[in-house]
């Protein structure tokens, strides 16, 4: 059974929530464990919205934090009032936790094999792999990662170009952008990209009954019709635990990123730590693959 750590910026866009529903239905197939939930965008409604979901989905009592300082991202946060609303209303900031102390204890706290699933920004992933030994563990952030963390699938960045690319999760802000250099730099387990031109061709989610709380929140965002899936093919290739049995080839090496400008590249080396994913089947074999778990 996967157990699953999943971070994502639950704000200016919808393909978070679908991300989650795939990783939901996978825990009432007993396939996965949740361990735990972290939100790095903060917005007015997001912890509500996403204890609430959960609770729609059936899953109680998860472990949720939130980085109350990322405040910064900027766009409009379509969905996450009426999601809330819809799901009773029940939750606020007050019912999270501060992300570092929340990681490192779901970490320590595990026999090892923790998948970890990045749809966000990457900041809060950086400050674990920074952090210092504590009362939680006597490990640091590396070596925590090191020994627990089997993967971290992470989406973020554009290898179209492996010289040069840009995408939102590592450029938004100053904060994203050495983030993910911090994490290319310092995370210690193998990390597997899915980058921006994988997921935008890929339409999903416009299967959906209309009363369904996420084809709602699709429709608030929107996209009624489907979203571009980059969140929700990086959750369906995690929980396939690798590149070809989720359908794709990957391209080995290390990946950097420019902590200024949030800019990506790629070094091939086959001994790399870091892999980006590669689609060999039609858009229509991902969108299959998402869509008869929703």
């Amino acid at each position: 059974m996967k157990k699953i750590i999943f971070s994502t910026d639950w704000g200016t866009d919808c393909d978070d929530v679908v991300a989650l529903r795939v990783i939901t239905s996978a825990v009432r197939r007993g396939e996965a464990q949740l361990l735990g939930v972290v939100i790095n965008e903060w917005s007015e409604y997001a912890a509500a919205s996403l204890l609430g979901f959960l609770d729609y989905e059936g899953l109680h009592g998860i472990p949720v934090a939130l980085d109350r300082n990322a405040t910064d991202y900027g766009g409009v946060h379509r969905y996450q009032k009426r999601l809330a609303e819809s799901c009773g209303q029940k939750y606020s900031d007050a019912d999270c936790e501060e992300p570092v102390p929340m990681l490192r204890r779901l970490l320590a706290e595990s026999d090892g094999e923790v998948t970890v699933v990045e749809v966000g920004y990457p900041q809060c992933l950086a400050a674990l792999a920074e952090s210092a030994p504590d009362s939680i563990s006597p490990l640091d952030g590396q070596e925590l990662i090191r020994r627990k963390v089997t993967r971290l699938w992470q989406m973020a960045g554009n290898f179209v170009n492996e010289e040069r690319g840009s995408e939102h999760n590592l450029n938004v802000n100053a904060r994203c952008a050495r983030g993910g250099s911090v994490v290319c730099e310092k995370w210690t387990s193998p990390i597997t990209f899915l980058g921006w031109e994988v997921g935008a061709s890929v339409i999903t989610g416009d299967n959906l009954p209309a009363e369904d709380a996420l084809a709602q929140a699709m429709a608030d965002h929107g996209h009624p019709g489907g979203r571009s899936s980059w969140d929700p093919m990086t959750a369906c290739a995690a929980l396939c635990g690798s590149a070809e049995a989720a359908g794709y080839t990957s391209v080995r090496g290390w990946v950097h990123v420019d902590p200024v400008t949030g800019e990506n590249s790629f070094r091939r080396d086959p001994a790399g730590n870091h892999e980006y994913l590669v689609k060999i089947h039609s858009d229509a074999y991902y969108a299959a693959q998402i869509n008869t778990v929703l």
